[in-house]
């Protein structure tokens, strides 16, 4: 958690287990009905809150998973399907066995090549070009006056 002294503006009511600012995020882990950071350009920024935002939008309440920094900030395709881990194994005591689970848990979930990642940034360009000749300006009417 974030001291008083943290140079973010939400530090004292924000409730977030992982923030960028906190020294230990590493070690911190996240279940997707929690909060997540609220400031917007940090949102922009790292990766781990946008995938954390992804994730909390396809949560299913019967899926009682965690999810630790370095899963979160990685390129991946997030499902609807997704499942963290079991927080029985984030409690173990070896520090090893957690990283294995970890490794584990990102064998199966690939990242997305830089290539990939590329071609999908240059398609929304295009679809966003595509909208925008497409938007048509709502102007008021005149009303009529008797």
């Amino acid at each position: 958690m974030l001291d008083k002294y943290s140079p973010c503006k939400h530090n004292m009511k924000c409730e977030a287990p992982l923030c960028p600012y906190d020294a230990d995020i590493v070690n911190s882990y996240w279940f997707p009905d929690e909060e997540i950071c609220r400031v917007k350009e940090l949102q922009k920024k790292y990766l781990f809150i946008r995938n954390q935002k992804k994730i909390a939008k396809k949560h299913h309440d019967d899926k009682f998973t965690a999810y630790t920094h370095s899963m979160l900030n990685r390129h991946m395709r997030i499902t609807k399907n997704i499942e963290g881990l079991d927080p029985d194994k984030l409690h173990m005591e070896d520090e090893t066995q957690i990283q294995s689970e970890v490794e584990k848990w990102k064998e199966n979930k690939p990242e997305i090549s830089s290539e990939k990642q590329a071609e999908m940034k240059e398609r929304g360009k295009e679809l966003a070009k595509k909208k925008g000749d497409d938007v048509y300006v709502k102007t008021k009417e005149p009303k009529d006056v008797y």
